[in-house]
């Protein structure tokens, strides 16, 4: 045991043990070769091969193995093999001369049922995890899974998958393995979707697997659409897209947009042509209709063809207002992402139908995989997905508000001469009573401080200031320098509320899930989520760094060079999430980078920010395995900056950055 522990050059002590071993056995002197080899120590029950792995002497492990094949599946007191041994200590050639050569199984397991890997040192030794990664993959993951319930190993288990989570390099191996073997996600390997505290399986893998689940799921759909005589398609009227989609929405249901395709039915009035190309036009005109209030003057032919037998069917004031309000309105001047303006807490029928076709057209496209050409506010996002939101998303909706309360919130006295009170004074777009049913008009809210609009579509909308308590009695409770922090928390959550538990998100909500179920969209993050309904963008990357700037850094700093060439690196969809974590929008700005937009729509080029480097406790700690664990990247979406800290090395650079794309940055949350 000594010389087989001694390490690399004792291979011939070894060596020449075992022959005199051997001849002794020979000499007829009862002399039990393989009972020497497995022999163990009192403390710990370890054998000679435990030792050779445990100090890295592959040839020693040959040499007794050949010898005595047992002795390098044997279990000491824990039930600890050599492989074990092998893998706590980074020993990458004794694990492949283990398992590749001598046929030691990845899967054997202590007593604890604990495998090699979870024995891996995933800090200092990568190759050695990468090489226990290299085959059986499934069947690790699998004895993994079978322990979770296990008090004792669970946390070791979940601390793994943080960590293959967090390192590219065994993030990179486990997903190749499951892209081979998407199919695994519905079974075996289920567990990685459900029980991962962290996205293990990545973005392109969840996205294939939600795609199985939705074609089985609305299979029967398509099947009766494809066979049934009274599938009625979609035929839409150039000047009146989204009432035309509307309107045959709602008399049909969703069944006739989980089964075929629009682009395989739906045309154009009086152009018999259809395809892709004609799906696309018509998401491109509804995405301009609903984002604008009434319609255009000097449209001649606004409503040439909308004929008597279809407004027949609503009445004349729900479809006027219905075709002529706007569904979604920018989320800060300027920004190209859009939400529902704020309105009261009860819909009106027609518009609350409105937001629900809305919701089933999102469905669709995330279905069928027709990007929906509009960029969402994270507000909007994570309401439909039912997620906490953060600071980040107020900067993005709000940004004024945001610069505002951080003042508050940064003040050292003084915050009682600022005579705020525990209330939100803000607009709100009531709709007149003429456009209710009768049974919804009580609860139209007049104010007199309010203006009226009028648009073309013919539905009035007033807008009113409202003032709501954020406590009871918070009109008369004032903002002190001891309370600023929870009149800043409760603001701030007040305004996101508005958006993410608004009724027109409700609606939206409902009618989405009703062809992507929750159960499903729960393993996507908003920017991916945002992915599912945009698609991915085509980023010309040249473009992007031609056209940035920087601030603290210049484009020779080591940390924008290694920016750009993990840029470079990225795969399409890693470059929509970037795109999206700095600017809100994962879209391109239409002629490029040199037309990117900021807040109050003025020229705000990408920006490069540099900022302090510090540790970080998030996921998992400096002793979790990543590069230093230094804090994550953050961004100011309004502005269009990626705050990028001074990292030292290229791969602690890429790790942060992947790790903020992949599994989000932890901001001022409000539960």
């Amino acid at each position: 045991m000594l010389a087989a522990g001694a390490g690399v050059g004792y291979e011939g002590c070894v060596a020449a043990l075992l022959q005199s071993a051997q001849r002794r056995r020979i000499g007829g002197n009862g002399f039990d070769v393989g009972a020497s080899i497995s022999l163990s120590d009192e403390e710990s029950r370890s054998t000679a091969a435990h030792y050779a792995a445990q100090s890295g002497t592959y040839a020693t492990l040959r040499l007794l193995a050949q010898y005595h094949p047992p002795c390098v599946e044997k279990g000491n007191y824990n039930g600890e093999t050599p492989l074990h041994h092998a893998a706590a200590n980074g020993q990458e050639e004794c694990i492949r001369v283990l398992t590749d050569e001598l046929g030691v199984r990845r899967t054997v397991a202590d007593n604890s049922g604990w495998i090699p890997l979870l024995y891996a040192d995933y800090a200092h030794r990568r190759g050695a995890v990468l090489t226990l990664m290299a085959r059986d993959l499934q069947e690790q993951l699998g004895a993994m899974n079978a322990i979770l319930d296990s008090h004792l190993s669970r946390a070791k288990v979940m601390k793994v998958l943080r960590l293959i989570a967090t390192v590219p390099p065994f993030y990179d191996a486990l997903n190749a393995y499951i892209r081979a073997h998407i199919s695994l996600l519905s079974g075996p390997l289920s567990f990685l979707l459900t029980n991962s505290a962290t996205h293990v399986v990545e973005f392109a893998n969840r996205r294939s697997w939600l795609q199985h689940q939705l074609n089985d799921k609305h299979r029967w759909s398509l099947t009766q659409s494809m066979h049934s005589a009274d599938f009625e398609p979609l035929e839409v009227v150039h000047s009146d897209a989204w009432g035309s989609f509307r309107r045959w929405v709602l008399r049909n249901g969703t069944t006739h947009l989980t089964g075929r395709p629009l682009s395989h039915h739906c045309s154009f009035l009086g152009m018999p042509a259809r395809g892709p190309g004609v799906e696309r036009d018509l998401l491109d005109r509804v995405a301009m209709e609903i984002t604008r209030d009434g319609r255009d003057g000097d449209d001649e032919d606004a409503f040439e063809a909308i004929d008597a037998s279809q407004l027949s069917q609503l009445s004349r004031d729900s479809e006027a207002a219905a075709l002529g309000f706007a569904l979604l309105r920018p989320a800060s001047e300027g920004l190209g992402v859009y939400h529902p303006p704020n309105l009261p807490d009860r819909l009106p029928a027609w518009l609350e139908e409105g937001y629900a076709a809305l919701g089933w057209l999102l469905g669709y496209c995330v279905l069928h995989q027709s990007p929906f050409p509009m960029s969402f506010s994270s507000a909007f996002l994570k309401g439909i997905l039912g997620r906490a939101t953060a600071w980040e998303d107020l900067e993005e909706m709000a940004p004024e508000v945001a610069r505002s309360l951080e003042t508050v919130r940064d003040m050292n006295g003084g915050v009682e001469n600022l005579c705020l009170t525990f209330s939100v004074e803000e607009e709100e777009n009531t709709l007149p009573a003429e456009s209710l049913r009768e049974d919804e008009r009580e609860d139209v809210v007049d104010l007199t401080t309010s203006t009226s609009d009028e648009n073309a579509g013919g539905v009035a909308t007033t807008t009113t200031r409202t003032e709501t308590e954020l406590v009871p009695g918070g009109s008369k409770k004032t903002v002190t320098d001891f309370n600023k922090d929870k009149y800043v928390r409760l603001h701030a959550r007040h305004k996101l509320d508005r958006v993410t538990k608004s009724a027109a998100i409700e609606a939206v909500r409902h009618g989405l899930l009703e062809i992507v179920p929750l159960e499903l969209l729960k393993h996507f993050t908003a920017p991916e989520f945002a992915c599912l309904l945009g698609g991915v963008a085509a980023i010309n990357v040249h473009d992007w760094r031609a056209n940035a700037r920087y601030d603290g850094y210049d484009e020779q700093s080591p940390q924008v060079r290694w920016l750009w060439r993990l840029v470079h690196s990225f795969t399409p969809d890693e470059r929509t999430l970037l795109l999206k974590f700095a600017t809100g929008s994962g879209r391109m700005p239409v002629g490029g980078f040199a037309n990117l937009r900021g807040f109050g729509s003025a020229s705000s080029p990408f920006t490069v920010q540099r900022t302090p480097l510090s540790f970080s406790s998030a996921v998992g700690g400096v002793a979790s395995g990543r590069v230093g664990a230094y804090c994550l990247p953050t961004a100011a979406t309004c502005f269009n900056t990626l705050r990028l800290p001074e990292y030292p090395t290229y791969e602690a650079l890429e790790e942060a950055v992947t790790i903020a794309l992949r599994h989000g940055v932890e901001g001022f949350a409000f539960g």
